[in-house]
């Protein structure tokens, strides 16, 4: 940001030259014939006539520079380094840059498996991102996650297979072993156009178009919210922030739980049942959503409310899809209330998740087994009869 914010004080005159072969590179893979994409990359192809016109002509560009060309780093991990309070000290960047290392991975691997439309195995992924991460240290590496713009060049290339990946790995070490001092010649520009490319490949415009033209504001707001953290920071932090955006506005919904009251028609139930007719009036009240600390005070507070129109209550639970600890203890204190003012109630439809809530709080032991139906028919029939 602050490289950003000094080229209007400073002056910034870019080197034409780098963008010519960035512009190069993305005009030969923009038009490159896609039948002759799987025999010869185009990605590969751009560069090598990018480096090729950068050396000819003599640019002044920034190159890739010095490749080492050995396996064995002099730098590589010894045990003979490791001490208790270097292990202390990196615990934290360590679980750090794992559980960033994960979520790059699994977003890799999410983005290839909608790229090829195959299923996408994330234990696998993470499996073996792990064992390779215990390896590359002793050959003086440093941890390693998949590559979304190397696994999306690849897929675009015509690799379907994961014999890719090991074919990248033995070209790479070719590169370097054989073909460093001339990999060491090719301008960044160049390289920084295949990334463009591979970018505005990798965004499934057809999804975004939908989101846009049938407004749907949250997906709007979490593709332009991380796409402006990849800008800004880097695509990691964007993923972090997208994520954290995303479980705030999951919140904010499940946190908006329906609550409908309907008067019970008793006289059809009871004729159904073949049950005398009391003067009684009744209540269903159904609560759709997830019940939890931040929505229990409103729906006991709107049951409450009808406490002087009718005597009886039946919950009907069925909806309700989720509820915490906290929201069974709120309900227990209602229940509470409600029976010292000779208010009946009962429930119907009772989840099994919700039930083991209700039975860990108290609610079950409190209001006995004898609240609790099936349907709401049979409540009414219940209680009506006695």
């Amino acid at each position: 940001m602050k490289k950003i914010a000094s080229y209007g004080s400073l002056g910034f005159f870019p080197n034409l030259q780098a963008v010519f072969c960035a512009l190069l590179v993305i005009a030969i893979m923009s038009f490159f014939p896609k039948k002759w994409n799987e025999k010869v990359p185009s990605s590969l192809l751009s560069i090598i006539i990018a480096g090729a016109v950068a050396y000819l002509f003599k640019f002044d560009v920034v190159k890739i520079g010095e490749i080492p060309r050995t396996l064995f780093h002099s730098t590589r991990f010894s045990f003979s380094t490791v001490s208790g309070g270097m292990i202390l000290e990196l615990l934290s960047p360590a679980f750090t840059i794992a559980a960033l290392g994960m979520v790059e991975s699994l977003l890799c691997g999410a983005c290839a498996s909608n790229m090829k439309k195959e299923a996408f195995n994330a234990d696998q992924e993470l499996i073996a991102q792990g064992i390779g991460n215990m390896v590359i240290p002793f050959f003086g590496g440093v941890p390693s996650t998949a590559a979304i713009a190397r696994t999306s060049v690849a897929i675009k290339s015509g690799g379907v297979t994961r014999f890719t990946s090991a074919f990248q790995s033995i070209w790479l070490i070719l590169c370097m072993l054989l073909l460093a001092p001339v990999m060491a010649q090719l301008p960044l520009s160049a390289l920084a156009g295949v990334l463009m490319v591979t970018a505005w490949r990798m965004n499934e415009w057809h999804s975004i178009k939908y989101f846009f033209k049938n407004k749907m504001w949250g997906a709007i707001s979490k593709f332009l919210i991380t796409l402006i953290a990849t800008v800004v920071f880097d695509l990691t932090i964007a993923i972090i922030i997208g994520v954290i955006f995303s479980l705030i506005l999951l919140v904010s919904r499940i946190a908006k739980i329906e609550i409908e009251f309907s008067k019970m028609d008793n006289k059809r139930v009871l004729n159904k049942y073949n049950i005398e007719e009391k003067n009684e009036k009744t209540v269903a009240v159904y609560i759709t959503g997830a019940l939890f600390f931040a929505n229990s005070q409103t729906v006991i507070k709107k049951i409450a409310e009808l406490n002087n129109d009718y005597d009886k209550f039946i919950i009907e639970m069925r909806g309700i899809i989720y509820m915490d600890i906290s929201a069974g203890q709120t309900v227990l204190e209602f229940l509470k209330d409600e029976k010292l003012l000779n208010k009946e109630i009962c429930f119907s439809g009772t989840r099994k998740q919700v039930m083991k809530v209700l039975k860990t709080t108290g609610i079950y032991d409190f209001m006995g087994e004898k609240s609790f139906y099936q349907s709401a028919d049979k409540v009414l029939a219940d209680i009506t009869a006695n």
